[in-house]
């Protein structure tokens, strides 16, 4: 079970025996960029306001560095009621220090409770709970044991023991409950990138740029390559990695480049070069 949550959007993958399952898929379209406004939102309640936009990369430093998962959202709210002993401080670039109290742990709870910031979907927890109902009852012990993390967002201080804690209470009794996060998962995208460019089927499936005449027409797009598990089934891990990469629209190459354009509606990812020291990147054919 794939758990991806990076900046845009969460997914929630079952994959088995190197099939995806795409009936038992989920999606909640709440990820990094809304913890970062639900923190901005909040800090504005404590008078401190951070409107243009290099002031809300101070903001984004400071989910990174100060925000974290509470493994029981109630008991810490009460706590910070009662002491201070939860604020932390920091200092912004013009040297003023600001205290960040119970927005540290309440941003990141829209996680669970979508409905917070008006999302009508359900909350991570339970996300992987249905995706996993859904599949054969045969594999669901399996999926329960084999719970894989990928995204900065997954990054986040305590969320795995929160989301262990969620799923056995959801759980049947004595299912055995296993939450992986590797270190390196913040750069899932990009090493699923490479490891999806390196398979030797890659550069049949590619499409010059010429080939398009250059109208843009989506019609002149079919054969670009669109990841399913029915290209890749026999490969694991280029299902994690299409998934990763979020990828549901064409990989359009560009000509000349070691370039591979992710599109998803409006949303693109650029990923040049892919990841160094990770798997060998594959070089894109130039344009004839």
């Amino acid at each position: 079970m794939v758990i991806d949550s990076g900046e845009g959007v969460t997914h929630v993958v079952p994959i088995y025996e190197g099939y995806a399952l795409p009936h038992a898929i989920y999606r909640v379209d709440i990820a990094g960029k809304d913890i970062t406004e639900a923190l901005a939102n909040s800090l504005i309640e404590d008078g401190h306001v951070f409107s243009t936009p290099a002031e809300q990369e101070i903001i984004r430093d400071i989910k990174e560095k100060l925000a974290y998962v509470a493994f029981n959202f109630k008991q810490e709210m009460a706590a910070a009621r009662e002491s201070s002993t939860r604020d932390q401080l920091y200092e912004l670039p013009d040297g003023q220090v600001i205290k960040v109290g119970s927005c540290r742990f309440s941003c990141t709870e829209i996680l669970f409770e979508p409905s917070w910031v008006g999302v009508e979907s359900c909350g991570i927890h339970e996300a992987i709970t249905r995706s996993i109902r859904k599949c054969d009852i045969d594999v669901r012990r399996d999926m329960y044991a084999n719970i894989l993390l990928s995204g900065g967002t997954t990054g986040l201080p305590g969320l795995v023991n929160r989301l262990a804690k969620e799923l056995k209470e959801m759980a049947p009794p004595t299912t055995r409950i296993r939450i992986m996060s590797p270190p390196e998962r913040k750069y899932g995208a990009w090493i699923g990138g490479s490891i999806l460019a390196s398979l030797s089927s890659f550069d049949q499936e590619l499409m010059a740029h010429g080939t398009t005449g250059g109208s843009g027409d989506c019609r002149e797009y079919n054969k670009i390559l669109y990841v399913t598990s029915s290209i890749y089934a026999h490969n694991p891990a280029s299902l994690v990695a299409g998934y990763c990469l979020q990828i549901r629209e064409p990989i359009v190459s560009l000509a000349g480049e070691s370039t591979v354009m992710a599109v998803r509606g409006t949303q693109r990812e650029l990923l040049k070069g892919f990841v160094r020291n990770t798997v060998s990147p594959y070089k894109l054919p130039s344009e004839k």
